[in-house]
């Protein structure tokens, strides 16, 4: 089980809404370190390709973090997860596709370039993915 983070972007104080489209954060597992999503592509605003895109992004104070249940998310409480997350014990989706030991699914194998292109680790190592996911 796990909770995917959305970014809701220049919320309304009156009504709690926002004019522009959620974005995707990433999500939160068991077991694992928690996966950002990416918008490397130069026509998404914000692009967002590291965990440095990210903070920069949340750190807007008209924007605001939920879950995918509809809860808001205080932003310290969110990195301080995100930063408990990322330890060595966790894994990463993108080194664990990439292991040739790994025992993957025939669907990951004939997928493993598609992943390649699409994931990704960040400079100081958080994990990304540049389609959707859930």
């Amino acid at each position: 089980m796990g909770t995917n983070y959305y970014l809701r972007r220049n919320v309304c104080r009156h009504c709690n809404q926002s004019a522009q489209p959620e974005l995707h954060i990433g999500k939160s597992s068991g077991g694992w370190v928690f996966h950002f999503r990416g918008y490397p592509e130069d026509w998404n605003d914000p692009v967002i390709y590291s965990r440095a895109d990210w903070e920069k992004v949340i750190s807007n104070p008209a924007h605001e973090i939920y879950d995918e249940y509809g809860g808001h998310v205080d932003k310290s409480d969110f990195w301080l997860m995100v930063d408990l997350k990322q330890k060595p014990e966790n894994m990463s989706p993108s080194k664990w596709i990439k292991t040739p030991e790994a025992s993957i699914s025939r669907w990951a194998y004939h997928n493993r370039r598609r992943h390649e292109e699409d994931d990704w680790e960040d400079p100081e190592g958080y994990s990304f993915t540049r389609g959707e996911f859930c």
